[in-house]
């Protein structure tokens, strides 16, 4: 695929976000309901150790690491005790992405937007596909990303052990890690193909699914990469660029501290923008190549 089609396909998967803002917006509240539980039980424990605290203000205004290490070494008993709502949070994210996803593949694979009923009808009707194809895509994504991923860095340390230069030791750290991002995202590219196979594509029987998903995915691995690469990158600069703005926002009145909240709420939204975008845009690649 040409440097313009590359160009094609991610601008139809952001048109296909555009077209489709209530997918987004159903995406976004998802991430909302999902991180809820935890950031309020998170919230009371940081409430009951800092609302009397003199060190209160101090926090608040801001990023305190000796503040932050303080209250963890204080709270761990508190801390351990939200690993199961976190858990709980992280199954609960997997279930309703799984559904939003099935929904969110029959909508950017339709000529016109779907209603909200029609998403949550989509979105049913993939479930059951994506839940077949699950453990194919966790073979798959052992074999293909994890195994490899282990083995790169265990073989770099122990190349690099008994080297002395420091340069090379990190220059051949960061070629490492560079393939092992390259290999995430085709990794995660191909397993996206799948799902597109399976929901897009009407495909019910999960191991054609997988296979064809596959396929794809390895005739034009440098294509989905780059696809794949160019919407994770927005995504990962929108959110440090909003990490850097909300550690600098002083929580100090009711100003400061809306601006910081509707900051993270508008990176959330951008967040689950890139990812409809990006659905968007592996269904066009795969429609193209069918």
């Amino acid at each position: 695929m040409s440097g313009r089609k590359k160009g094609a396909v991610v601008r139809a998967g952001v048109a296909a976000a555009w077209a489709n803002l209530g997918a987004v917006t159903w995406r976004y509240v998802a991430s909302l309901v999902s991180a809820l539980p935890f950031a309020l039980a998170f919230g009371l424990v940081v409430d009951g150790y800092f609302a009397k605290s003199l060190t209160a203000e101090t926090f608040a205004a801001g990023v305190d690491l000796v503040l932050l290490v303080e209250f963890a070494l204080a709270n761990k008993d508190a801390l351990v005790a939200l690993v199961p709502v976190l858990a709980g949070g992280v199954i609960l994210w997997s279930a309703i992405s799984a559904f939003l996803t099935g929904g969110v593949l029959s909508t950017v694979a339709a000529d016109h937007p779907l209603r909200t009923n029609e998403l949550f009808a989509a979105g049913g009707r993939g479930f059951g596909r994506l839940m077949r194809l699950l453990p194919f895509g966790a073979v798959f994504t052992v074999v293909a990303l994890v195994l490899p991923a282990v083995g790169l860095f265990a073989l770099h340390h122990e190349v690099t052990e008994s080297w002395v230069s420091e340069r090379g030791v990190v220059a051949t750290r960061l070629a490492v890690l560079l393939l092992v991002v390259l290999l995430f995202a085709w990794a995660n590219g191909a397993y996206d193909l799948m799902k597109v196979e399976a929901v897009a594509h009407g495909e019910h029987r999960a191991r054609y699914a997988f296979w064809r998903g596959l396929v794809r995915a390895a005739k034009a691995p440098i294509s989905l990469v780059v696809v794949y690469l160019a919407f994770v990158v927005v995504a990962v600069v929108v959110t440090l660029a909003a990490s850097l703005i909300d550690v600098r926002l002083a929580r100090t009145g009711a100003v400061t501290i809306a601006a910081a909240f509707v900051l993270q709420q508008a990176t959330a939204y951008v967040r689950a923008f890139v990812s409809v975008a990006l659905a968007g845009a592996e269904v066009t690649m795969s429609s193209r190549e069918r």
